[in-house]
């Protein structure tokens, strides 16, 4: 059966520990506890939990079906770099998607939730930019509230099936909006479940 991906990269740098951190845990238990009552989402939908912090790698799932996923939490220290996360995703990506092919209809495009409420440290690489917007674009969204990503008339489809969620602080948002079209907050857990739902 195709398979549809979905990434959660957790930022867990030392600045992220205390609420940030509970925020972002209550928001992927809600997304995962929803899921498990969506008989169409129990069968088609793996989740993928990387985590990110002083340059270190954590595969917490790696492509399990939802009722292979348990309750997270995440243990923060050191310092962010978002370059190494996204890199993470990529070489996951690579290893475990099932790509379409004359003989197998492979995995649907896969989507990314990266969750960092620190601004960019560091410039995103523009390559690994690229790989998202060839591998994790499904084209023009069209039912995300303007709210949300402004105004679409002149939005392209980049890296449309990546998701910034952030805080609430204007600069941190920023900072993501310079590369990505979809940023959005995780301090509302109940907002990020019903954002979540209209994703799939």
């Amino acid at each position: 059966m195709r398979r549809l991906p979905i990434y959660f990269l957790v930022d867990t740098c030392l600045s992220m520990s205390g609420k940030p951190i509970e925020m972002v845990e209550n928001c992927i238990n809600e997304v995962i506890k929803n899921i498990k009552g969506n008989l169409q989402a129990l069968e088609t939908n793996v989740v993928n939990i990387i985590s990110f912090g002083n340059n270190k790698i954590t595969y917490l799932e790696e492509y399990k079906s939802v009722p292979e996923i348990s309750f997270q939490k995440f243990n923060c220290s050191g310092f962010s770099n978002i370059n190494y996360g996204l890199e993470a995703v990529k070489d996951d990506y690579n290893k475990n998607f099932i790509k379409t092919t004359a003989e197998l209809k492979g995995d649907w495009k896969p989507m990314l939730f990266v969750f960092s409420g620190i601004a960019a440290s560091s410039k995103i690489d523009n390559s690994l930019i690229d790989f998202f917007e060839k591998k994790f674009s499904h084209g023009y969204i069209d039912y995300i509230e303007s709210s949300v990503c402004q105004e679409f008339e002149n939005i392209s489809d980049k890296a449309n099936y990546t998701f910034i969620v952030t805080s609430e602080n204007e600069f941190t948002k920023s900072s993501f909006e310079n590369y990505f079209t979809n940023v959005f907050s995780y301090e509302d857990v109940d907002s990020f479940v019903y954002k979540f739902n209209s994703f799939l």
